[in-house]
């Protein structure tokens, strides 16, 4: 084996990590991304109307008033 062909060899198993490693961030970014969306239903769901106002104001989870 020359050192080509190591060097090579050597390029091809970095390649193959970096690709694994990019198929590993790209399935934490949609885990992620799912994530997010069920906390932002959840908090969506949580927030209640407070005034019948014209310009009404809503509450979030948290009780901070969120307007409209």
């Amino acid at each position: 084996m020359t050192n080509y062909d190591a060097l090579v060899e050597e390029i091809d198993a970095a390649y193959r990590r970096l690709s694994a490693a990019a198929e590993d961030l790209a399935g934490a970014d949609r885990q992620l991304a799912e994530h997010v969306r069920r906390i932002r239903l959840t908090i969506t769901s949580m927030v209640t109307v407070t005034s019948p106002a014209s310009h009404r104001h809503r509450k979030n989870a948290l009780g901070k008033r969120i307007f409209c």
